[in-house]
């Protein structure tokens, strides 16, 4: 979560090395057409991760996000006392 912190600048996030096309982040939302980012909400992810129209905050344009949902398991041991 650190590392989607520290991406996230005020929505104004921007990238120079930016190309037009298929786009994808681990925290934000990028615009495939201007590259314009922003924070994702919890109202952007879809757990049935079907495509969702999108207008991009900054060029107007349309495009449809898709919420790629993963699942990580984690274990520890359990204590047993004596």
């Amino acid at each position: 979560m650190l590392a989607c912190v520290q991406a996230w600048n005020g929505g104004d996030a921007v990238n120079a090395d930016f190309e037009p096309g298929d786009q994808s982040d681990d925290c934000n939302i990028i615009c495939p057409y201007c590259g314009h980012s922003r924070q994702a909400e919890a109202c952007d992810g879809d757990a049935d991760e079907k495509p969702t129209d999108d207008e991009c905050e900054d060029c107007g344009k349309t495009f449809v996000r898709y919420a790629e949902i993963s699942v990580t398991y984690r274990t520890e041991p359990k204590e047993v006392k004596p």
